[in-house]
């Protein structure tokens, strides 16, 4: 079983920023196996929202509500409860590092100063699967990260946002047929 996991903050607040962009995938993947994103349900053992598709997929999408920085605890928690391998499990993420509509697939690597990772590593180690979505900050100079990732996306990203989730999650839907990933960086869009 895979549990695939994305990234994000809890709160109306939060839904359309660029670090939502982990969550928004996980919806649009949960779309294209025939549900609704109000299937996931509260997971009774892990602060998560769940939508079990093991029966179908072989996998269980995967929403933590701890709040980005602490996705580690809920993540963790899942892989010790269902008894999940690091390296089956796939967190998809935004990274600033790429441009946007950008996706790069690594098993295992760095933190990236990306505290979602960071607070995973510590609770279940290095070797899972990373789907790194580009978010590039252009404004670096005048827009701190930390504020950066907490805005909505700008009006030109957001006409390509539907495109991007698509492509994003027909990649995803791919690989868990097929019961793999590849290491690699492909344009999105």
């Amino acid at each position: 079983m895979k549990l695939v996991v994305g990234l994000g903050n809890v709160g109306r607040q939060y839904q359309e920023t660029r670090h939502n962009l982990g969550f928004s995938v996980i919806d649009m993947l949960a779309i294209s196996f025939g549900a609704q994103v109000s299937d996931f349900a509260k997971h009774g053992k892990a602060e998560a929202d769940i939508l079990d598709a093991r029966a179908e997929f072989g996998c269980m999408l995967v929403k933590p509500t701890t709040m980005m920085n602490l996705s580690g605890e809920a993540i963790g928690a899942l892989a010790r409860y269902y008894k999940v391998l690091p390296n089956d499990i796939w967190v998809v993420h935004d990274d600033v590092d790429l441009a946007f509509g950008q996706m790069r697939v690594r098993l295992g690597g760095g933190t990236a100063g990306h505290n979602g990772i960071k607070s995973i590593i510590q609770h279940i180690g290095d070797e899972f699967w990373r789907i790194r979505l580009g978010i590039a900050n252009p404004h670096l100079a005048t827009t701190p990260t930390d504020t950066f990732v907490l805005d909505a996306f700008n009006q030109e990203e957001a006409a390509k946002m539907s495109k991007l989730l698509r492509t994003a999650s027909d990649y995803l839907q791919g690989a868990i047929q097929s019961g793999e990933l590849s290491d690699h960086t492909q344009s999105l869009l």
